[in-house]
C-alpha cells in the first residue's frame, strides 16, 4: 500500500499563510493530503518552511513543478524527506542568566504538553494576533532570566499563571543592550489569558511576585506597540508613507519588528 510522502517547502516569506501554500498547490494542479505549517500568534510568522503530504505520484509531481517558483516574491525550495523535528526528548532546561551571569536553577517540569498554544496543530493563530491585545487579556511579563528553551518558558509562565486560563505565550524577548542594568533580569515576554477579567486579576495578584532566581516579575496590561510587517500586510494596516521613500517589499523576509 502506497505511503504517504511528506515534503520540505522551504524558503518561505514569514508572512505567508496556509491559504498561500493550498494555492501554490492548487494552481499547479498537485493533490495534497495535509499542510503542516507553524505560526505564530503573536507576530503572525512562519518559521520560512512547511511540510506537506502528498501520494508519491503527487509528490514527484511537486519536486519537478513548484521547485523554484515563487511565492509573495521568493523562490521556494522543495525537499523529499525532512520530517518535522520532534521535542520528545529535549533535555530540561537547567540554565538561567541572570544579572549578566550565567546561574543554574530548577526549572519547571518540561513535558510535550508544556506549550499552551501549539502552533503546528493549531489553525486559528491569525485570530491571536490582535484579539487579546484589544480586549485587554494580553499581559506583559517582565523580570525574567534568560531561560535557553521555549518550552521551559512556557511551563514557567503556566506555572506562575497557574490560576488562570492562559491561552498562549510567546517567545522570550532579549531586552537591548543599552537597558539592560548590573543586576536584574530583563527578559520579558507577554501572556494571553481567557478574559479581561482573569487579565485584571492577574496584574493585580503578580505584579512584583518573587521570581525562581531571587527578583521580581513585572505583570502588566500589555502595550500598544508598531504593527510588524506582517500584521501590516495581513491585516491591511498601512504604515505612515513618508514623502521620498522608497514602500518597503513586504514579499522578503524580515527578522525584526520596525
Amino acid at each position: 500500500m502506497d505511503q504517504n510522502v511528506r515534503l520540505y517547502v522551504g524558503n518561505l516569506p514569514y508572512a505567508a499563510q496556509r491559504k498561500d501554500i493550498e494555492g501554490l498547490f492548487e494552481d499547479n494542479d498537485i493533490s495534497f493530503k495535509n499542510i503542516d505549517i507553524s505560526t505564530d500568534p503573536f507576530t503572525g510568522r512562519n518559521p520560512s518552511y512547511c511540510f506537506v503530504d502528498l501520494d508519491p505520484a503527487d509528490a514527484d509531481l511537486a519536486m519537478s513543478a513548484l521547485q523554484g517558483q515563487m511565492l509573495r516574491g521568493r523562490p521556494v525550495r522543495v525537499n523529499f524527506n525532512t520530517q518535522k523535528g520532534s521535542r520528545t526528548h529535549r533535555p530540561v532546561t537547567i540554565e538561567y542568566e541572570h544579572s549578566r551571569k550565567t546561574h543554574h536553577f530548577p526549572t519547571a517540569n518540561v513535558n510535550d504538553k508544556a506549550f499552551a498554544f501549539d502552533r503546528w496543530s493549531r489553525r486559528d493563530a491569525e485570530s491571536h494576533w490582535t484579539a487579546p491585545f484589544d480586549e485587554r487579556r494580553r499581559i506583559y511579563v517582565g523580570g525574567i532570566a534568560r531561560i535557553p528553551n521555549q518550552d521551559a518558558v512556557n511551563a514557567e509562565m503556566r506555572g506562575l499563571f497557574h490560576e488562570y486560563d492562559v491561552q498562549a505565550v510567546s517567545k522570550l524577548i532579549s531586552p537591548r543592550d543599552h537597558v539592560i542594568p548590573e543586576e536584574g533580569s530583563q527578559y520579558y515576554c507577554f501572556v494571553d489569558l481567557a478574559t479581561p477579567e482573569e487579565a485584571e486579576s492577574a496584574v493585580r495578584v503578580l505584579d512584583g511576585k518573587a521570581t525562581p532566581q531571587g527578583g521580581n516579575y513585572r505583570v502588566q496590561h500589555a502595550r500598544q506597540g508598531k504593527p510588524t510587517i506582517v500584521q501590516r500586510e495581513q491585516l491591511g494596516v498601512t504604515k505612515n508613507p513618508t514623502p521620498g521613500n522608497r514602500p518597503r517589499d513586504l514579499a522578503g523576509s524580515w527578522r525584526r519588528v520596525d
